[in-house]
Order: structure tokens, then sequence, then C-alpha cells
């Protein structure tokens, strides 16, 4: 998990990016739910370059952490991640918003993990066995 302890160190080594109230606690989620975005859409071949965390991201994620308050909230929001990737990796039209200002936004939010809440164990299993023809490469979601 390199990229992860990338994130971390990138996150605690940005001094200039003004502090979230209350973020310490959030640092490891944040870095961690980054990290697995990236290698999404480096799977999906969206981009090759690492994303960045920005203050913007931080904030977004953490205050949808914070909304969340459960114990299950990390597995909650990769799910959401794992289902829009796979609703829009495949649609040129739709692959510019799979970023987390889109996805993390307070309007977009809500809707997006009731989608998946909504999602019945049939539904997992299809999601799970489904592949996205991205590029030249078949991209597997289990």
């Amino acid at each position: 998990m390199i990229h992860g302890l990338y994130y971390k160190a990138v996150i605690e080594a940005t001094i200039k990016l003004p502090k979230i109230k209350n973020e310490d606690q959030y640092t490891d989620h944040v870095a961690d739910i980054i990290n697995y975005f990236d290698s999404l859409r480096r799977d999906a071949e969206i981009s090759k370059v690492p994303m960045k965390i920005t203050f913007t991201r931080r904030k977004l994620i953490t205050d949808r952490l914070k909304e969340l308050k459960q114990d299950d909230a990390i597995r909650q929001i990769k799910n959401m991640i794992l289902v829009k990737f796979t609703q829009w990796a495949n649609k040129p039209s739709m692959r510019m918003y799979l970023k987390p200002e889109t996805l993390f936004r307070p309007s977009h939010f809500a809707k997006y993990l009731d989608e998946v809440n909504e999602i019945t164990p049939e539904g997992w299993t299809k999601l799970k066995t489904k592949t996205a023809k991205v590029g030249q490469n078949e991209m597997s979601w289990t």
C-alpha cells in the first residue's frame, strides 16, 4: 500500500494548506479514500497522474465523513465510488465527473450513497462480476 503511505506523507507535508478543524482524526481516512479513488482511476486509464490531495478534496471528504459518523463509513464511501466508476467509466461523457469534487459534493453525495444502499445482494453479485471495457483493457470490479 505504497500509495497510501505516499498520500499520508503528502497530507502531513502540506504545510501551506489551511488546517481543517478537527481534521487530524480523518487524515488517514482521507488518504485511504484518495488512494482507492486513484487506483480505480489508474485501472480505468482515466489518468496516469497521481491524484493530488488539495484543500478542497480534503475538506469535502472530511465533511462527508463527519456527516456519516458510522463505523462503516469508509466501506460505504468506497462502495459508492465503485458504483459510480462502474456506471461512468465506460461512458466518455461521464468519465470527466469521476473525481472527488463531483462525488463528494454535498448536493450529490446523499443521492449517490442512497443508490448504493438500494442495491440488493443480487445486484452486488452482478456488480462484482461486471467488467467495463475501457480503452483496450478490460477492468474487473471484483
